[in-house]
């Protein structure tokens, strides 16, 4: 009997597999914000609700921690249209003081990629005032850190996430964003905080190139915080990295993909001299079979130092290079190390990285 419900649940999986294109699962959160809990607390626990809004069943397949100390629990039982379940996660708190950011990896029957869900907190030893926990400000209102990392996002996706922050003031604040821009949004849950009380600030960024956040490449949305209507001296930064969508991509297509191929991927400056820029050439050839998009191209050296040059497209087989140019003022003396960084449409290599070693008299 154990094997012939086990045979029906595989059987059961397949179809699902097969007819689940009109199906979706969409859960009511896909991150949960612990906030501060003691080491001693011993296991928490909280629940992410999902919902099947499409027209054919859907099966959770499997639930994949990201770490031992995440164990998640759920239904294998498939969901018809209009049904809700819940999974059930438990975090066993026994890893000692830090701030922790754990994933869940949700896989369903009708996509290939998992849906992530994320738990994230802080773990103290004793208790700390909440401008030892939360020591960035923005304005009355303290954080872990005012920059805030989002991954990577495909563009055409969107995806969420939260962070806890405190009014470490002693006066009530209420919570509000400007300077959104589109394919962003922003919000304080709840908005109005009294002294000493805890918030989420929930980010939602959908990257698109017609009316989403539109910045390929790494880059920092700037967000405005208004505190009782004052703007706070400090931005809210969220990081992310936008590149193409390649889940849709079938295996014929990606084997006719443009690919990155680069000669060399480290070049010297040896003396950048004051009032004398210097130039290094990377020569990058597309070995692909289709046409190479270079959707940007970024350097972590100052702006005011360095300025880059690459084509838009590359026909398959063409070489063509990647100059930059440094210039000495704004560097500090000495060896240093610059990376430049190009996001392209290459399945194999969306993201390349060449490094640039700059000595400074």
């Amino acid at each position: 009997m154990r094997y012939f419900k086990e045979f029906i649940l595989v059987s059961a999986l397949f179809f699902l597999s097969v007819v689940g294109a009109d199906a979706q699962l969409v859960f009511d959160k896909t991150s949960h914000n612990f906030g501060k809990i003691m080491s001693n607390a011993g296991e928490q626990r909280c629940e992410f609700t999902y919902t099947n809004k499409g027209n054919q069943p859907v099966a959770i397949i499997t639930v994949i921690s990201s770490c031992g100390c995440t164990t998640p629990s759920w239904s294998n039982e498939p969901v018809r249209p209009g049904q809700s379940g819940k999974i059930k996660v438990t975090y066993s708190n026994d890893e000692g003081p830090y701030p922790f950011e754990k994933n869940i990896s949700v896989y369903v029957s009708y996509q290939k990629k998992p849906i992530i869900l994320s738990l994230s907190g802080v773990v103290v030893e004793k208790n700390k005032s909440l401008k030892e926990i939360y020591p960035a400000k923005l304005g009355m209102l303290g954080v872990m850190s005012n920059r805030v990392r989002l991954g990577q996002l495909a563009s055409g996706t969107t995806k969420s996430k939260s962070v806890n922050v405190a009014n470490i003031s002693s006066k009530s604040v209420k919570i509000s964003f400007a300077a959104v821009p589109a394919g962003v949004s922003v919000k304080a849950v709840p908005s109005e905080l009294k002294p000493n009380q805890i918030a989420e600030i929930q980010y939602t960024v959908t990257a698109s190139q017609n009316g989403g956040y539109g910045v390929w490449g790494n880059s920092d949305i700037p967000v405005r915080v208004l505190c009782n209507g004052v703007e706070a001296k400090e931005k809210f930064l969220i990081n992310l990295i936008v590149l193409d969508d390649f889940s849709k991509l079938s295996k014929e297509e990606k084997n006719k993909a443009p690919m990155v191929l680069a000669k060399e991927s480290s070049a010297d400056i040896e003396s950048l001299k004051s009032g004398k820029p210097e130039k290094v050439s990377f020569k990058i050839r597309n070995t692909g079979y289709s046409e190479l998009l270079i959707r940007s191209i970024q350097c972590d050296a100052p702006s005011s130092s360095v300025s880059l040059k690459a084509p838009e497209s590359v026909a398959p087989g063409v070489y063509f290079n990647i100059d930059a140019q440094f210039k000495r003022e704004g560097l500090p003396a000495g060896e240093n190390v610059f990376t430049i960084t190009f996001t392209t449409n290459s399945p194999q290599r969306p993201i390349v990285n060449l490094f640039v070693s700059v000595h400074c008299e």
